[in-house]
């Protein structure tokens, strides 16, 4: 039973490019790093056009019902960041910002705030997929793909005495908890962890 969790575990963590058999801190650091230079490499060098339909997602965000003060003090941050990033009737902003701004948002672990900060990360990123050359563009959904990824393996693993592993069971059950909500954006990614959890639950809690 041991190598067959290992073996499921190394299996998800090939889905973003990372080599391990145990679900430890440091290979789960190793996909944060991986998932990082994913998104560098597809914003590098390009530009994003802060458009029409950003600042409504931004605004609907920001009348959330759910927007607390932590949320609204990260969503005023972001806001004067780009801003501040803009010359006067300028729309475009260096890619090279909006990744910055996306890691640091992605770095928010405060419950009253990370809400928010996923919000405009994925606004963020839409904003970017449609600015974007193509080629940038593919590389862009391949980075949100390992990044949704790393979310819900971080959400099935399990720690036992003989280490720590990714639960089929789990995973699976994170995989349908957000498909309905991220099946537009993320599309046939969700698919790949889709099969492994099924098939790893056959032989796997």
């Amino acid at each position: 039973k041991l190598e067959q969790m290992q073996d499921f575990t190394a299996a998800a963590f090939s889905k973003v490019g990372v080599k391990a058999r145990n679900a430890t801190p440091d290979a789960m650091q190793d996909v944060l790093r991986t998932t990082e230079d994913a998104y560098e490499a597809a914003y590098r060098d390009s530009k994003v056009n802060y458009d029409a339909e950003f600042i409504m997602d931004m605004r609907d965000i920001k009348r959330g019902a759910d927007m607390t003060a932590a949320g609204e003090r990260v969503f005023n941050s972001v806001t004067d960041q780009i801003r501040r990033s803009l010359k006067p009737g300028e729309t475009v902003v260096a890619a090279e910002v909006i990744e910055k701004l996306r890691s640091r948002l992605g770095k928010i672990n405060d419950a009253d705030g990370k809400g928010v900060a996923k919000e405009i990360r994925d606004a963020l990123d839409a904003a970017a997929e449609r600015s974007l050359p193509t080629e940038k563009r593919v590389a862009l959904r391949d980075a949100r793909g390992k990044f949704h990824f790393m979310k819900q393996m971080e959400d099935a693993i399990v720690h036992g005495k003989q280490g720590s592993y990714m639960s089929p069971a789990k995973l699976l059950g994170v995989i349908n908890r957000k498909r309905n909500k991220n099946e537009a954006v993320y599309g046939a990614g969700d698919q790949a962890l889709v099969k492994l959890a099924e098939a790893g639950k056959k032989v796997l809690p």
